[in-house]
């Protein structure tokens, strides 16, 4: 287990230089990927779909809270940490199953794959829709509580002196 999750570590850098990534947040990606990859492994012998969701899910989450505290955009912290996830063998097999001309073993690795992935999707999406959610309560918040205030002295025609009766 913890073979797997360094390998992933080192598979989120490796990817990283790839795609790029600064290298001043590449031990962060990295880190972010050993541990979608340990709460995969964690949940495997329960379900392997949930454990997919939840790597994604905690990958995600981090990759966001990282990306605020290093104001980076939060796919630095996302995609290189979720190519562990990605189910290459079920891809690979459904291919060759389909050279093959071996229809049913086709469509079975075809629905693994397309599983798998759908976890991976289901997860990022739980997560950025809570950050979108939370943004905008804070920002009506905000502006509701700008709304209840004095005008502001330095905005022009909302604060005319009142004639003297």
């Amino acid at each position: 287990m913890i073979i797997g999750i360094a390998a992933a570590a080192v598979v989120t850098v490796a990817f990283s230089i790839i795609f790029q990534v600064n290298k001043s947040h590449m031990p962060f990606a990295a880190l972010n990927g050993a541990l979608g990859y340990a709460i995969y492994l964690l949940l495997l012998p329960v379900n392997i779909y949930a454990g997919i969701l939840a790597g994604s899910a905690a990958i995600a989450l981090a990759g966001e809270l990282m990306a605020r505290w290093r104001r980076a955009p939060a796919t630095l912290f996302l995609v290189a940490p979720l190519i562990p996830l990605v189910p290459g063998g079920d891809i690979y097999q459904s291919l060759l199953m389909l050279l093959t001309n071996n229809l049913s073993q086709t469509a079975h690795y075809l629905y693994l794959t397309l599983m798998k992935s759908g976890s991976i999707a289901l997860g990022i999406i739980f997560v950025s829709s809570a950050f979108v959610l939370v943004r905008n309560f804070h920002a009506r918040r905000r502006q509701l509580w700008q709304a209840g205030r004095k005008p502001i002295p330095s905005q022009p025609g909302r604060n005319k002196p009142q004639p003297k009766p």
